[in-house]
């Protein structure tokens, strides 16, 4: 069934051809007004473009314009900053985690082949790893953009040139670069106005997520300067901290993320006490939002969550309607630009209301492939359609629901985690014979990883050896938060390792002296 469309009578219509364009235009009609505030930090729009010109000339005099360069820097006016500096460059930005262990940075940098890398002092990425794929490295401290005046080079930016570059999941645990034009970026931002429309120049925006994530770099970067928003950069998620500035500052859009955010913030043990009633604009995306959840926030501050369902390969897919039933589960209507069916897994016909199958997307806001990935850009881009590899259905009225994942995926907190990454390092344990990975449900992540291991016969490796092993090679979100010794794995009939049998066990509390020391749960926080 091809899907009802949301606000059927309006069509994308970017009022820029370009991210750069829109920081201008920021910087000439609200050049006085506050443009990010992190801390005791502020730039203004005439700042800020003066700070994006001034970093675009350091990086067309090192040789760096119309190319790519990765940046790895946490939230933080600098990383804005950049990010505008490499498109007012006419270069294509690569956001990365920062947080990532050197042998996931090596992964990723192996996939993007940079002309540039820049990060700071926290991080791993440094000269060497730069180096090893034939790198330039700058380090953000080199960068000088005090007093710059509120220009930009002369750079031919066209819509078809490369803006961004974002990583999301792969069926196999390798992360895919999916590419997108500045004219795709400009398409995808009035999408999310047709989600959750904001007002020009007069909101003050408050991000929590890390710009390297689509929903951050939309959320966190993109929006807020096409808007013209004052944005509040919150460095890192910690609810009470969050709650204080939600207050201070009146903020009026939340740009939220996942539903851990927001259950996290119900919980702060400040809430209550602060006075939250500028808000008018809360986005949800990226997890499930449970009904309870949907409710209680919509009680204790009289604004509800609006939920939108998409993926790095295409976002929004679709959204709720402000005045959705919270006991309604549906990820809401599909988008105005785009066409969204459900269709048979075998045989790829469309499938009617109330039948489930695979959710395919085709629209201008659609991945045309993956970066060096054309196998699986072949499965997943057929005749002009995404496959999703969601399993969903339509109801009647043309709301989407979505009841399964086709590919063994978790989302912890809103990251795509898959199985076989973390078993693989497990795998590389020299005393791991076999290992494998299983999600359970977790109240503040959505999910999080367990792990069962089979040790090789005649070793005597320990839980903490392997949590130390892990806590190397992967970031936060992804290290098993449980390490179960067993003498084998369950296997089905056909020989394959029985997930089902071990997703059954892991929910049961392993023993104590099997289980990680557990932090305290920080969505979007390494």
């Amino acid at each position: 069934m091809s899907s009802q469309r949301l606000h059927a009578d309006r069509s994308l219509a970017p009022r820029f051809c370009d991210a750069v364009s829109m920081l201008v235009e920021a910087g000439r009609s609200s050049g006085d007004r506050v443009a990010l505030r992190c801390g005791a930090e502020s730039l203004t729009y005439r700042q800020y473009l003066g700070a994006a010109g001034a970093c675009a000339r350091t990086l067309l005099d090192r040789g760096h314009g119309g190319k790519r360069i990765v940046v790895a820097l946490p939230n933080s006016l600098h990383l804005n900053v950049v990010v505008f500096g490499v498109l007012s460059a006419g270069s294509e930005v690569c956001l990365i985690n920062p947080a990532y262990s050197e042998r996931e940075l090596r992964l990723q940098l192996e996939d993007a082949r940079p002309s540039l890398v820049i990060s700071g002092p926290d991080s791993t990425l440094d000269p060497t790893l730069a180096a090893a794929v034939d790198a330039d490295y700058l380090a953000v401290t080199a960068l000088d953009y005090a007093s710059s005046p509120a220009t930009l080079p002369d750079v031919e930016i066209r819509p078809d040139t490369p803006a961004v570059l974002l990583y999301t999941g792969g069926t196999t645990g390798r992360s895919k670069g999916v590419a997108r034009t500045h004219r795709d970026l400009m398409l995808t931002v009035e999408g999310m106005q047709v989600c959750w429309p904001a007002r020009l120049a007069q909101e003050t925006w408050l991000n929590i997520a890390p710009v390297f994530h689509v929903w951050g770099f939309l959320m966190g970067c993109i929006v807020p300067a096409y808007m013209q928003a004052e944005l509040v950069i919150a460095p890192r998620y910690k609810p009470e901290t969050l709650v204080e500035l939600l207050a201070q500052h009146r903020i009026t859009v939340f740009g939220g993320g996942p539903a851990p955010i927001y259950s996290g913030l119900l919980a702060a043990t400040n809430f209550a006490d602060h006075d939250l009633s500028s808000l008018h604009l809360c986005p949800c995306g990226g997890s499930p939002c449970p009904p309870d959840l949907l409710r209680a926030w919509r009680s204790r501050t009289g604004v509800p969550l609006l939920q939108a369902y998409g993926m790095t390969e295409v976002a929004p897919i679709t959204v709720c309607v402000a005045d959705v039933d919270p006991d309604d589960c549906s990820v809401g209507f599909p988008m105005p630009h785009l066409q969204v069916e459900v269709v048979d897994l075998e045989t790829g016909s469309t499938l009617p209301p109330g039948t489930a199958g695979e959710v395919r997307v085709s629209g201008a806001t659609v991945l045309h492939e993956y970066l060096n990935r054309p196998d699986e850009t072949a499965l997943a881009v057929r005749s002009g359609w995404f496959y999703t590899g969601d399993i969903g259905k339509f109801d009647p009225a043309g709301r989407l629901y979505l009841v399964d994942r086709k590919k063994d995926m978790l989302i912890v907190g809103g990251f795509n985690v898959f199985p076989t990454e973390i078993d693989g390092v497990l795998c590389s344990h020299p005393d791991v014979l076999e290992a494998a990975t299983v999600g359970i449900p977790d109240t503040r992540k959505g999910e999080i990883p367990v792990s069962f291991v089979a040790l090789q016969p005649g070793t005597a490796t320990d839980i903490a050896a392997l949590t130390s092993h892990c806590a190397r090679l992967l970031v936060d979100y992804k290290r098993p938060r449980t390490i179960t010794l067993v003498d084998s794995l369950p296997r089905t009939p056909a020989g394959k390792i029985d997930r089902r049998t071990l997703a059954a066990r892991a929910v049961e509390a392993p023993p104590a002296s099997q289980r990680l020391e557990r932090v305290r749960e920080r969505p979007y926080q390494r």
